[in-house]
C-alpha cells in the first residue's frame, strides 16, 4: 500500500480541493501493473499489454518488439496522434533510431515501420484512440477491396438490367 508522506499529508488536509478529488481518489483514476498484464502477440515478435482504454477509445499500452522483429507493413497512426516513449533498448522507425529514454510524437495520418535489431520496450499512448488489431496497410487493402467490389457490383447490375 502507498503511503502518504507527511509533507503530502499536510498538503491534502490544507488544500483547498476536496480530498475525495485527491490523486487516486478520484472517480475514473486508474493504475495497472505491467506484471498483471499478460503479453498479446499483435505481430510475429511484437507483443503488446493493454494498461487503460478511456471513454473516447484512447489507449495506453506497453509493446514490446523482439530482437530482429520487424513490423510488418506501415504502422499508420489512425485516428489520431501516437505518444511513443522507449522505456529500454533501441527502437527504429525504418529510418532512426531511437534509444531508451527517447520521446517520440508520430502525428495523426503519419506512418512509419518499427523495428529493433536489440529489441526494445515503449510505452504507447493514443489520445484518440487506435486499431490495435489491425496494422495499417490492411485498412488501404480494405478499402480499395471495397471499392473494387462497389464498381464491379454496379457493373453488374448495369449489365443485367440493360
Amino acid at each position: 500500500m502507498c503511503r502518504p508522506s507527511d509533507r503530502v499529508a499536510q498538503l491534502v488536509t490544507s488544500a483547498q480541493g476536496d480530498p475525495a478529488q485527491f490523486g487516486p481518489n478520484v472517480p475514473g483514476c486508474a493504475w495497472k501493473s505491467a506484471a498483471d498484464v499478460d503479453p498479446i502477440e499483435l505481430l510475429p515478435g511484437v507483443t503488446i499489454q493493454p494498461l487503460w482504454q478511456g471513454d473516447n477509445g484512447a489507449k495506453a499500452l506497453i509493446t514490446t518488439i523482439a530482437p530482429g522483429a520487424v513490423w510488418a507493413g506501415e504502422d499508420h497512426h489512425r485516428p489520431g496522434p501516437e505518444e511513443v516513449y522507449a522505456v529500454s533498448g533501441v527502437l527504429n522507425g525504418g529510418v532512426n533510431d531511437y534509444p531508451a529514454g527517447t520521446f517520440l510524437h508520430a502525428p495523426a495520418e503519419s506512418w512509419h515501420t518499427p523495428q529493433s535489431d536489440q529489441g526494445c520496450v515503449l510505452f504507447l499512448f493514443y489520445p484518440e484512440g487506435r486499431c490495435l488489431t489491425c496494422p495499417g496497410r490492411y485498412v488501404g487493402v480494405v478499402i480499395w477491396l471495397i471499392c473494387v467490389a462497389v464498381v464491379c457490383v454496379g457493373g453488374l447490375f448495369r449489365a443485367a438490367a440493360g
